[in-house]
């Protein structure tokens, strides 16, 4: 029962956090942007997106010549 309790708080205190970021996230003017990989909270495959490099936000998907440069 206490181990269910410690997950309940840990799971509480994550989406306090998560909140807090998604609202910096919603915030911000995203000025520059990097082409980097993400992975989803599950772990599940890679994939590559253009970064906020000052919220760290996916954006969008990069072009050709984005990921070109990427690659490179």
């Amino acid at each position: 029962m206490e181990k269910q309790k410690t997950v309940r708080t840990l799971e509480s205190k994550k989406k306090e956090l998560q909140d807090q970021i998604e609202g910096i996230q919603k915030s911000c003017k995203h000025p520059e942007l990097k082409a980097n990989f993400i992975q989803n909270d599950k772990g599940g495959d890679k994939k590559v997106m253009m970064i906020c490099t000052e919220c760290e936000a996916a954006v969008r998907y990069p072009t050709s010549a984005e990921l070109k440069d990427f690659c490179s």
